[in-house]
């Protein structure tokens, strides 16, 4: 369903919040085809690279591109056009519109409106719960349909690309490994993803590498299966959140 696929890349960037430093020289590359997941603690700025990639922070230095076309000063609606779409964290819907009226939303720009159709069509099957539902108010659903819509939403725009911040946020576990699944059939059916989440042995499990963010550094990166027998990432990461 998605358009052929980009590499997108960050190369040294460093983000501020007026005064204060959030990100500190941070490169990231996500190939084609990818599950790559961002992992680390609350406040780690996970969050802050997911929003600079998608236009909503500007760098102060460095450079994030995509397809080799710089996208680092470029309007957030204009990104979307580039086919790149967030799922931000908290989903963030429109909770007195239905759930057809949220992912009609998605469909703003030129390329996803000529297609809208069998977009919807495509959300639909995938999420047979929102074909259900779909003059239901969206804010009445349950977290994980919620989260659904959030997703579907963002497929709307025909991403190549899908920023996932915290998408099991929340969640009851049986919702969260169905979120998971989900994530692992929209990689399946041709989109890459950028997943931000807590849980680190879900998302090392679903993607093929990852990147460990703390405190605004890049602290390590590697496969999944090297990280999940690290020690370090043992201790500091996997028996950190395992307690929580």
């Amino acid at each position: 369903m998605p358009d052929v696929a980009g590499t997108l890349d960050v190369a040294g960037v460093d983000v501020f919040y007026g005064d204060l430093q959030a990100l500190w020289q941070v490169s990231i590359r996500v190939e084609p085809g990818e599950v790559v997941a961002l992992l680390g603690p609350n406040g780690a700025g996970k969050s802050t690279l997911l929003r600079t990639i998608a236009g909503l922070r500007r760098p102060a230095s460095g450079t994030v591109t995509f397809n080799g076309k710089p996208l680092h000063h470029t309007p957030a609606h204009r990104i979307v056009e580039h086919g790149l779409a967030l799922v931000p964290e908290g989903r963030r819907l429109f909770a007195g519109m239905s759930v057809l009226e949220n992912l009609l939303l998605g469909a703003f720009t030129p390329r996803a409106r000529a297609d809208r159709e069998r977009t919807q069509r495509w959300v639909f099957d995938m999420f047979p719960v929102l074909a259900e539902r779909r003059h239901q108010q969206a804010g009445t659903m349950s977290g994980g349909e919620q989260q659904m819509v959030a997703i579907g939403r963002a497929l709307m725009g025909r991403p190549t690309i899908l920023l996932l911040d915290e998408p099991s946020l929340g969640l009851a576990p049986l919702a969260a490994r169905r979120i998971f699944a989900v994530i692992k059939q929209i990689n399946a059916e041709g989109v890459t993803v950028l997943l931000v989440e807590q849980n680190v042995r879900s998302a090392l499990d679903l993607a093929q590498r990852a990147y460990l963010l703390e405190a605004g550094h890049i602290t390590g990166a590697g496969t999944s299966q090297q990280l999940l027998s690290d020690a370090r990432v043992q201790s500091a990461f996997l028996d950190y959140f395992s307690s929580r």
